[in-house]
């Protein structure tokens, strides 16, 4: 009996912990351009696919594997811009999204277009429109493609491009002043390896994040911290009462008794620090 109640609270947890949206079957068409190196284009469609897949909301297909079944149906992906020829290539790879658009410089302004198309029906569900004026090519990679995957997958953009301060003349023997390069998330006591799990979660904010993963934590440990101590107690009150001598399955229900007391220390413990990590994260905000 003890046994199916551990399961149980197991199989309940191990539920909650693992209900996620399915990722969708999504591919990303290299993205068309003017005033721009096609090598550049491509670096930008790859990068499109790579910010995609850390939404955590998409199962992006890759490129080669694309082209691969393209080239046996005989298709051929240049020039294809419109949404008609997209929706094509959609229905032939198998997915249920697919990504096109383009990437305009005309003088220092990039324009950015790229719209989120569903192959079943034809219609465009998303569309990022951004002009990006007095910026490099980097800022168009690192902010604007990073913003749209998240706009695609239904999150709210969270990166600007940062404005170049004016160049401050320097006398001869000055110093000039510091500049401070502490990421945000540091500079609130965050580690990064948390920061980059969060990001790759798809969450709209690290407090939201680290508030699920205390939920969780607590949802595993106190009740194993409850089945530890019903484990532990058990086979000594059993040989106490005299019901049956201290044998095999005493020991064995100890072992697990005493197992699940580290486990729920470990878990609440983690939890604890994930409250702390939410309440920091409050201040990023």
């Amino acid at each position: 009996m003890r046994i199916v109640c551990l399961l149980l609270v197991l199989g309940i947890c191990g539920l909650a912990y693992s209900q996620q949206t399915k990722a969708i079957n999504i591919a990303v068409l290299e993205l068309d351009g003017n005033g721009i190196a096609a090598g550049d284009l491509g670096g930008l469609s790859n990068r499109l696919r790579m910010e995609l897949v850390n939404t955590g909301k998409f199962s992006v297909i890759e490129r080669s594997k694309m082209e691969e079944i393209l080239k046996e149906q005989g298709f051929q992906q240049t020039g294809c811009t419109n949404t008609e020829c997209a929706v094509q290539i959609g229905q032939l790879i198998g997915v249920r999204k697919i990504v096109v658009g383009s990437i305009d410089k005309v003088a220092e302004l990039y324009s950015v277009n790229i719209r989120m198309v569903d192959v079943a029906t034809g219609k465009i569900e998303t569309n990022v429109a951004e002009d990006c004026e007095a910026c490099g090519l980097t800022d168009v990679m690192k902010v604007t493609i990073h913003n749209a995957a998240r706009l695609f997958s239904g999150l709210p953009a969270d990166l600007t491009v940062a404005k170049k301060a004016p160049v401050a003349s320097i006398g001869a023997g000055e110093t000039p002043p510091a500049t401070s390069t502490v990421a945000p998330w540091l500079a609130a006591g965050i580690p990064d390896s948390y920061w980059q799990n969060y990001k790759a979660s798809g969450m709209s904010s690290f407090s939201d994040w680290a508030s699920h993963k205390k939920v969780v934590c607590y949802c595993w440990g106190f009740p194993l911290d409850a089945i530890g101590w019903v484990f532990t107690i058990a086979p000594f009150v059993e040989a106490h009462s005299g019901q049956k001598s201290w044998g095999a399955s005493n020991t064995a229900q100890l072992l697990v008794g005493l197992t699940s007391h580290v486990f729920s220390v470990a878990l609440i413990a983690k939890g604890i620090k994930y409250s702390r990590l939410s309440e920091k994260g409050l201040a990023l905000q």
